[in-house]
């Protein structure tokens, strides 16, 4: 759950999207509420990092990332450890291309 509360933190309010009725303003105090409510249930805290990526604006992440995003959403859904669990958190982290915004933070940026 640091990991991805970490993540999510250093996501710039500019990298979130309000499209499709979500507001990241509004939405955000019941998403922080799963995940510390949730922090022990892998399905809970994978369903939140489903909900951070679809949050992210469009071209928040790196190019190629739609055609490998449903079997990552496939993967993070099924995750059985903490371990896959951690891994499809960490595919999205390096997929957001960070260095596009000002408060960015973290990863390499290069296009993949």
């Amino acid at each position: 759950a640091l990991q991805l509360l970490d993540v999510e933190e250093r996501v710039p309010w500019e990298m979130v999207s309000s499209a499709e009725g979500l507001d990241w303003s509004l939405a955000r105090p019941f998403w922080l509420q799963n995940v510390q409510e949730g922090r022990h249930e892998l399905c809970t805290l994978a369903q939140a990092v489903g909900t951070l990526e679809s949050a992210l604006a469009e071209g928040a992440l790196r190019r190629g990332w739609e055609e490998g995003r449903e079997a990552w959403l496939g993967e993070l859904l099924a995750a059985a450890t903490a371990t896959e669990l951690r891994d499809a958190l960490t595919r999205l982290e390096q997929a957001i291309l960070w260095s596009a915004f000002e408060e960015g933070g973290g990863g390499d940026d290069k296009e993949a």
